[in-house]
């Protein structure tokens, strides 16, 4: 296998996915790059359109970890110069630009699953649709299980 993909693949091992829960499919233009970006802990470019208007608007996010849940992906990331960590759900998401850079961050979540699975049930950021829902991480006694690598 070309040492490109390679490196492809191995960055989407990092997915995390509570048990029993399907992955489905995400666009290769956003789901690899974000993959990666994960891996690398390169903050990206990301145009997101909120669940309330057909508009992506550009945010540069540090991103943490990718995540399915209910049959959709999301990216766990924290946004330039915000105190709080966010989901974003990669449906939502047209397109993922690296920005070569990182920048400081709070602590991240120690559960990814757990967080984006509690703020989506919680609504926090007023929204329970995962477009950028916000909230501070908490321990949680949810498990999660790591995809295992290709």
């Amino acid at each position: 296998m070309p040492s490109r993909w390679r490196t492809r693949l191995t960055a989407l091992a990092d997915v995390e996915a509570l048990p029993g829960q399907s992955r489905r499919r995400a666009g290769r233009d956003v789901l690899i790059p974000a993959a990666l970006a994960c891996r690398a802990n390169e903050a990206i470019r990301i145009r997101h359109r909120r669940h309330d208007t057909a508009d992506a608007t550009p945010t540069d996010v540090q991103p943490h970890r990718l995540v399915t849940l209910h049959r959709r992906w999301f990216l766990v990331a924290c946004p330039r110069r915000a105190t709080r960590w966010a989901v974003y759900a990669l449906d939502r998401i047209d397109h993922v630009q690296p920005l070569g850079t990182h920048f400081p961050v709070p602590e991240p979540p120690s559960d990814a699953a757990a967080f984006v699975s509690d703020t989506l049930a919680h609504g926090h950021g007023g929204t329970a649709s995962a477009c950028g829902c916000t909230r501070q991480p908490t321990s949680s006694a949810s498990s999660s299980t790591r995809a295992s690598p290709p």
